[in-house]
């Protein structure tokens, strides 16, 4: 008897420590940072295949997910083509000036929402500087994206914009992809295709709702599909690294990416800003030092017009950088303040009426 007694005990230690920790978490965290939209695809899941990438965003998707590095909940907004932007114009007008954003997830923005991201903040300050003109900014930044990614979004999706200035911030995956023993100019060596019928939803978008009304259990859930990486992108995008003594073999062909992205800009009468890459530790990280040496060399030796943001964005500075590479909103100011202050020094867009422009 005395020993079914203390069988009882267990399960009802188990049930009060749960109420104490449900209780615990709804007094202290933020119903954000425990619930996520179970409707929404997972973080993989907001990726889709594509014929010539190894994935694509998702088509007119509506999502918000808590975003754990940047402490906020992210809005997330795409348009028919799968990017954090505007929709498409199906025209350009003489009063359009339309820009082109390339980049990883430092284009795509760790951010509130898509008017949040340097590209559209960019927008609202060449808007306000340029009144007489219908400036458009879009942004076809891809988590994880390389310059080999971008290269194929401005080739068959950007050009057909029109763009009057691209602008490419592009650098930080090419870490990743180059110093390899098997590298591949297409970077292969380092991106699996995606299959989205393969990945798991996680244990989040998997539990039934009355179970994820439960601070308790949707903590759990989450932290678990967190830590075991089980809706990262990168744990079902990316193959394994094989490092190379020299960590910079590769490094050529994103030179050569950068070459025939301006050689695609002044194909269609399109200025183009090449970018140095912000490192929160600054010159604490060596290959960041490094790869912006090259990239000024180049950018210098060539005569490509560059904005230094290693060198105009302060470092260690918590308030700009959520991790070593992702910015805050205060980032992504930053980023588009200097944009803007080299566009206008630049006179890139014209000042006259848009029907009288020569350019």
């Amino acid at each position: 008897m005395r020993h079914a007694r203390k069988l009882l005990l267990i399960p009802l230690g188990i049930l009060l420590a749960f109420v104490f920790i449900e209780a615990a978490l709804r007094l202290s965290v933020d119903v954000d940072r425990v619930h996520v939209n179970t409707e929404a695809p997972s973080e993989s899941g907001r990726w889709v295949s594509h014929p010539f990438l190894p994935y694509a965003g998702r088509a007119n998707a509506t999502y918000d997910f808590y975003n754990s590095k940047a402490n906020l909940t992210e809005h997330i907004e795409t348009n028919s083509y799968g990017f954090r932007s505007h929709e498409f114009p199906v025209a350009k007008h003489p009063e359009d000036y339309f820009i082109i954003c390339l980049g990883g997830s430092t284009t795509y923005g760790y951010s509130e929402s898509n008017e949040t991201t340097w590209c559209q903040q960019l927008e609202r300050k060449l808007s306000e500087h340029f009144p007489q003109r219908r400036i458009k900014a879009f942004n076809l930044g891809m988590d994880m994206g390389t310059s080999v990614m971008s290269l194929v979004n401005l080739a068959l999706v950007g050009v057909h914009l029109q763009p009057d200035l691209i602008i490419n911030y592009d650098g930080i995956n090419d870490l990743w992809a180059i110093g390899t023993q098997n590298f591949r100019t297409d970077h292969a060596h380092i991106y699996n295709d995606l299959d989205p019928t393969k990945v798991y939803r996680g244990l989040e978008r998997s539990l039934p709702r009355w179970m994820m009304s439960s601070y308790a259990i949707a903590y759990a859930a989450g932290a678990a599909d967190l830590i075991f990486r089980i809706n990262d992108l990168a744990a079902v995008a990316r193959t394994e690294r094989v490092q190379d003594p020299d960590p910079f073999k590769g490094i050529e062909a994103t030179l050569q990416n950068f070459k025939t992205m301006r050689g695609i800009a002044h194909g269609k009468g399109a200025d183009i800003i090449f970018s140095t890459v912000q490192f929160r530790d600054g010159a604490a990280d060596p290959l960041g030092t490094r790869l912006n040496g090259i990239f000024r060399d180049f950018f210098t030796a060539n005569g490509y017009h560059y904005v230094d943001q290693e060198r105009l964005i302060p470092d260690h500075d918590p308030s700009i950088n959520v991790d070593e590479i992702h910015f805050t909103s205060k980032g992504d100011e930053l980023m588009a303040e200097n944009y803007f202050r080299s566009i206008v020094e630049h006179d890139l867009i014209s000042q006259t009426d848009p029907a009288l422009n020569t350019r």
